[in-house]
């Protein structure tokens, strides 16, 4: 372990889901934390018989795509692939895009994204989608996940859009979790823990099961990733000691630099945060 980097020392509990994890895990390593991975979600993606299939193979009835996750994105242009189609079957349509990951995203196929949200929660993408209309009569796909706010098609639909949402995956708990693992949630063997959606926290609840998480949830050291999952995680009444700045991995990773290594500073000095 490198004793001269800013997390050395530090261990940190991250919740992402198996396939998601290592991109968090690599930049808290990178700083020298040692990183525990404990998924609380499992991400199952639709096929090619799902309805969001049916409208990719018709996807230029569309004016507009909008995209509000990573996981959306990767499966509308993994089903594209499956289909024999590529990128030049979206001329024609733009693309909307909740934030700088899902952006990221959509990018790495080569696509651009024509609006883009200044934070990556639907309001704002409302308020920038609002800017771009009249809506009467487009035609907006929003592929999204199985459980997910109404906000985007409530308001699109009031505008006189024709919207269609489809499930482009859902998110379940995992059917094995590490009970090593989640030992060192109960006995606090750790420095912070990480939630990157509501449903990471949601789910810790369920596999803790709540009198066990109401027995530490005071005591327990959380990281947020936005505002939406701050509002999830407060109302189990578990207050995150930081909220990324914005709703990327790097801030998350910024945030948590930040606060772990001021408690480090503060301890030395006889003064905890």
């Amino acid at each position: 372990m490198e004793t001269n980097k800013p997390l050395a020392g530090f261990r940190i509990l991250n919740t992402r889901s198996r396939t998601q994890a290592s991109e968090l895990t690599e930049l808290l390593t990178h700083l020298g934390a040692d990183v525990k991975e404990i998924p609380t979600i499992e991400i199952i993606y639709v096929d090619e018989k799902s309805s969001l299939a049916k409208e990719i193979q018709r996807v230029n009835r569309y004016d507009w795509i909008v995209f509000t996750s990573a996981n959306a994105v990767k499966i509308f242009f993994t089903l594209l692939k499956t289909f024999g189609l590529n990128t030049n079957t979206l001329k024609g349509c733009k693309i909307a895009s909740i934030g700088k990951g899902t952006a990221k995203a959509v990018t790495s196929y080569s696509v651009t994204v024509d609006v883009l949200s200044k934070r990556a929660v639907a309001e704002s993408l409302v308020e920038c989608l609002k800017e771009n209309g009249p809506w009467t009569g487009k035609k907006v796909l929003l592929p999204s996940a199985k459980k997910t706010r109404n906000v985007l098609p409530h308001s699109l639909k009031q505008w006189g859009a024709d919207v269609t949402t489809v499930t482009a995956y859902t998110t379940v708990i995992p059917q094995r979790v590490d009970k090593k693992l989640l030992q060192l949630i109960l006995e606090k063997k750790y420095d912070i823990i990480t939630f990157t959606s509501s449903s990471t926290c949601l789910n810790l609840v369920k596999i803790l099961g709540e009198d066990r998480f109401n027995s530490i949830r005071l005591h327990m050291k959380a990281a947020s990733i936005g505002p939406i999952t701050t509002a999830t995680m407060k109302n189990l009444g578990l207050n995150p000691v930081v909220e990324a700045k914005e709703s990327t991995l790097p801030a998350l990773v910024e945030g948590l630099t930040e606060y772990l290594t001021a408690s480090c500073y503060a301890h030395k000095n006889n003064n905890p945060p």
